[in-house]
Formats: structure tokens, sequence, C-alpha cells
């Protein structure tokens, strides 16, 4: 039979390929190696464990915050909420002030945190939850103030960028 007359072994230089004219001009001009020069694009990167300079990065979502809630316990009182500036300090920022155009905030009952409750008016102005984080630190023009009806005991600040927790040098709150 034919196949027994064939070579049982396939041994280095026994192969062509046809139509490969420039594949050793273009793996020629390939990159050796990854190494600090070099600037890698993926569209989706899967990975159980991250090394960045030798050192694993915490890929943890637990680790991460996005939304701030400050509340008293007593949830029946008439009193109002009242807080004058809140300062969230990272890498030397107030991200609070920084990011104050996309945050979201309510006063609430904190047993009910989804029905925002109203604002007081002081002065003639409406002391809206923006402006614990405005950076104002004066009475007079600072400070958020929920009205006294339906016991308000909460502010819920929301849409903060997503910070690690690791990464915050300080909480400051002026009441």
């Amino acid at each position: 039979m034919a196949l027994n007359a064939l070579q049982p072994t396939i041994n280095d230089g026994d192969l062509t390929i046809a139509k490969t004219s420039g594949l050793q001009v273009a793996l020629n001009a390939l990159q050796q190696s990854i190494d600090a020069t070099t600037d890698l694009t993926s569209n989706s990167l899967t990975t159980t464990e991250l090394s960045v300079n030798g050192g694993e990065v915490d890929l943890d979502t637990s680790t991460y915050f996005d939304t701030i809630v400050i509340r008293r316990e007593n949830g029946n009182t008439t009193t109002r909420f009242t807080l004058d500036e809140l300062q969230v300090w990272v890498n030397g920022v107030n991200i609070l002030v920084e990011n104050a155009g996309v945050l979201s905030s309510i006063f609430c009952n904190f047993s009910d945190p989804d029905t925002a409750l109203p604002a007081h008016f002081k002065n003639g102005e409406l002391r809206r939850t923006e402006k614990v984080y405005n950076n104002i630190l004066d009475d007079e023009n600072g400070g958020a103030m929920s009205n006294t009806v339906n016991g308000t005991n909460a502010l819920i600040i929301i849409d903060i960028p997503s910070t690690a927790i690791n990464d915050i040098q300080s909480l400051v709150l002026y009441h």
C-alpha cells in the first residue's frame, strides 16, 4: 500500500509552506517583549490576579464607596437636621466640592430613603442638601437644613465617583 512508503517522522526542514512572501520580514519586525516603553491596548482583560510593579492590585469593589449617609438614630424627632459642611479629603482634594456638579443628595427618614423630605427656608433662602458640600463654612450662606416635619433623620449623598476607602485622608464635618 502507498502509505507504507511514506516518511514515518517529519523532521525540521522537511516541510515547505507556499505563499509566505514577507512573513519572515513581518515576524522579525515584531517587538520581542513587553517592557517599560510598551503601550498596550485591550478591548477586554480577564484575570484572577493583577500585579503592578510586583505588588497586587485590590480589585475588590467592597473597598470602594460612592454613597455617604449621615443620620441620627431617632427617626421620630421633629428637630431640624442641620449640617454646615461635609468634606471628604482624598489625595489632597475635597472630592465632594470637586464633584458637586454630579452629586445627588436628599434629606429623608432613614427608614424610607427613597422619599425626599423638604429643606427649610432660612432668611428667605432654601437650605438645600447641596449646601452641605458647597465649601462655604459660614452660617449665613452655607449649610443644609431640613424642615421640621416628617421626622427627617438622614442626609444621603449619592453619585460620588467610586473612591477607594483606603485613599481617604480625612472626613471633616462642620456642625
